[in-house]
């Protein structure tokens, strides 16, 4: 078990969830209108990270964030989320080409543990 300070570990944690905010958000914002529309939200809960480092925080901020985050992923996963980006010409919504989708996979992967891990308290083995 370390002795470093629970503050210490949980600014690490969030800072590591504000990164992988900003990565996701970076990569659609690339994609499509629909991706920048998209971005925001994870850009909020990039802003919400960078509040909560810079002002301070106790657990309780930690869960709020944490189950915000937890719920908005749960519900994309149940709708079989991924980005979309519209042609115009077609008029209609399509799924980005192959490459993007699994780009898209590998930024969000760990994004739902990363949140999760604001909430647990103590040593898990």
């Amino acid at each position: 078990m370390s002795n470093e300070p629970q503050s210490t570990v949980r600014s690490r944690q969030l800072q590591r969830l504000g990164e992988k905010l900003s990565r996701i958000a970076d990569l659609l914002e690339t994609h499509s209108e629909e991706g920048r529309i998209e971005a925001r939200m994870y850009r909020s809960f990039q802003d919400v990270c960078e509040k909560l480092l810079h002002d301070g925080f106790v657990q309780d901020d930690l869960n709020e964030l944490s189950a915000t985050i937890m719920r908005e992923m749960d519900s994309k996963k149940s709708r079989g989320y991924y980005p979309v980006s519209y042609d115009k010409n077609a008029g209609q919504y399509e799924r980005l080409p192959k490459a993007q989708i699994q780009a898209f996979e590998e930024a969000i992967k760990g994004l739902y543990d990363l949140a999760l891990s604001l909430r647990v308290v103590g040593v898990l083995k």
